[in-house]
C-alpha cells in the first residue's frame, strides 16, 4: 500500500459494507482490509530507516507509525468508521464561525453571533431547514 491504490482499496471495501450487519462488517474487514493495513505497515517499517527523520517524509512516517494502533481500531470494531471525515466536516462550520467571531466589534456582538450560529448548526444537524427553524423561534 505504498500509494493511493491501497487507500482506494480500503474505501472500496468500506463502500461494499454499507448497510451490512456488524458481524458481516467485522468479517470482511478482517479478511480484506487487514492485509492491506499489514502491507502498509510493512512498507512504512521498511522505509523508516531509509529516510531522514527530520524530513517531511520522515516526520509523516513517524507520525503514522506513532498512531498505528489507533488507525487499526476500525478492523476490530464494526461500529467505528474507517476515517473521521464525518466528524471533521461537522466541526468545520464551528471553526469558521470561531475565526469570524475574533473580528467582532464587541463581546456582545461576538456572543450574539455565536448564539445564532449555534442555532443554525443545531438545526442543520437535526435535518431541519435553518430558515424555517429561525422563522419558527423568532
Amino acid at each position: 500500500m505504498a500509494d493511493a491504490v491501497g487507500e482506494a482499496r480500503i474505501y472500496a471495501i468500506e463502500s461494499e459494507l454499507k448497510g451490512q450487519p456488524p458481524d458481516q462488517i467485522l468479517s470482511i474487514r478482517q479478511k480484506k482490509s487487514k492485509p492491506i493495513m499489514e502491507s502498509w505497515k510493512a512498507w512504512l517499517d521498511a522505509l523508516e530507516p531509509k529516510v531522514l527523520p527530520s524530513s517531511p517524509t520522515g516526520k509523516a512516517i513517524a507520525y503514522a507509525l506513532g498512531q498505528w494502533q489507533k488507525m487499526l481500531v476500525f478492523l476490530d470494531n464494526p461500529l467505528v468508521p474507517v476515517d473521521n471525515n464525518f466528524i471533521e466536516a461537522s466541526l468545520r462550520p464551528f471553526v469558521v464561525g470561531r475565526n469570524s467571531w475574533l473580528f467582532s466589534q464587541s463581546v456582545g456582538g461576538a456572543q450574539a453571533s455565536a448564539a445564532l450560529y449555534s442555532l443554525v448548526e443545531t438545526a442543520k444537524l437535526n435535518r431541519i431547514d435553518p430558515h424555517d427553524y429561525m422563522t419558527l423561534i423568532f
